[in-house]
């Protein structure tokens, strides 16, 4: 049963000064900050965010599939938040460990992007409580795209926020034995200035199984922020799914807490970056329990003076015995004037564990342009067709043609 209590007039702000919003439009945050520092010079132990929020382009936000038995969906406001949070039972952080840095402690439940980005959340964000009670054989979406905009499936759904600041706060909770998928879609506009932010905190009961997935396809002048925090117990399995296409500016995050033994995260991510835009990524894992699993995989494009900045960390803590965690990133790169920055950490309190990872970063090869003209293919289709096949890699996996097709449309249009 749904108990949701729409308000269809823009969201009321309220000032967050602590996060660096104040009587203006400017926004400034310190974001997606390194669980352990290291030296400076290429300025990745943080980043910094600087967003005008005035004059940005209305967005609408609406869910569809939500209204079926077994899924509860409602509004709520910063207490009840508070108290979802609570409930999520982390306890107490610790405060400095190995040399970290106290970013856990600061946040009920860590998230990729950090405590300042919260603080903007709880004086901006309108905030729902998605719990499912029974499995869902199909995905619950949430579609955000600017007025006027077809829906994604065909069905408007129940709008859930119409502002042009369009931020959500959200709580997943999945029971144990539960399963659950869950898709967010971002779309924008090319030309036209907008911005969009989220907050997910996800709680992944005993063997339950949660597949989160984010999608943004915003334009070329948009700003997107896009978190998230997990909490997984004994035998759960968390599949986290990141697709970025043609976005001016992105900054994405997650933390997973692995604290129940025999957890399992699973984090797949696909960037198509042109135009000068900005992909940020701040993806975290902390392995507490024992036997617990984790996986990063990311595939990326970078072309046309793009920028991609990704800290991946495994934390094997101390506890943690029997664990593996393996990091991999294999990027492409399609003009000269790029940057790409790759941090993967790997940090350990624990002997018996085993941790790998591993960066590929090339261009597209001569050897293969060479065979594809050989079969009539010109050097541009070949391009687009290795762009489709890395991102294709893990669109394939996303469970809604629609939403495949629109991705396959944005990384046709980018190209």
């Amino acid at each position: 049963m749904n108990n949701l209590n729409f308000n269809h007039q823009p969201t009321h702000h309220k000032a967050a000064r602590r996060a660096g919003h104040g009587d203006g439009h400017d926004l400034t945050l310190r974001v997606a900050h390194l669980p352990a520092l290291t030296w400076n010079r290429l300025g990745v132990n943080d980043a910094g965010v600087s967003v005008d929020l005035g004059e940005t382009l209305p967005l609408v936000s609406a869910v569809s599939g939500h209204d079926r038995p077994g899924i509860d969906l409602k509004t709520a406001d910063s207490a009840g938040i508070k108290a979802a949070l609570d409930a999520f039972g982390t306890g107490e952080r610790e405060r400095v460990i190995a040399g970290k840095t106290a970013i856990y402690a600061e946040q009920a439940v860590a998230t990729g992007l950090g405590a300042e980005f919260e603080a903007f959340m709880d004086g901006h964000a309108r905030g729902y409580i998605l719990t499912f009670s029974d499995t869902a054989e199909q995905p619950v979406i949430f579609d955000t795209a600017p007025e006027g905009t077809a829906a994604l499936n065909g069905e408007t759904g129940d709008i859930l926020l119409t502002d042009s600041v369009n931020a959500v706060s959200q709580i997943i909770r999945v029971p144990e034995g539960r399963e659950a998928t869950v898709i967010d879609v971002i779309r924008g506009d090319d030309g036209k200035k907008g911005f969009a932010a989220r907050l997910v905190r996800a709680h992944v009961g005993r063997g339950a199984k949660c597949h989160l997935i984010r999608v943004c396809l915003a334009g070329d002048d948009f700003t997107v922020m896009d978190d998230t925090g997990a909490v997984l117990e004994e035998d759960a399995v968390f599949d986290y799914t990141r697709v970025v296409v043609g976005t001016g500016r992105c900054y994405a995050g997650c933390a997973i807490d692995q604290r129940g033994d025999r957890s399992s995260f699973h984090f797949d991510c696909a960037y198509d970056l042109a135009e000068n835009d900005l992909l940020e990524m701040n993806d975290v894992t902390v392995q507490r329990g024992r036997d617990t699993e984790s996986t990063m995989r990311l595939h990326g494009v970078l072309s046309k003076d793009s920028e991609k900045t990704f800290r991946g960390t495994i934390d094997f803590r101390s506890g943690s015995a029997g664990s593996t965690g393996d990091q991999e990133e294999d990027v492409l790169l399609l003009d000269d004037a790029l940057i790409n920055k790759s941090m993967p950490i790997i940090l350990c309190e624990e002997e018996d564990v085993e941790g790998r990872h591993a960066a590929s970063i090339g261009r597209l090869s001569e050897d293969i342009l060479f065979y594809l003209k050989t079969r009539g293919i010109d050097e541009e289709t070949a391009r687009r067709l290795m762009v489709a096949g890395k991102v294709g890699t893990v669109v394939r996996h996303i469970p809604s043609e629609t939403v495949r097709s629109a991705v396959t449309a944005s990384v046709d249009a980018l190209s």
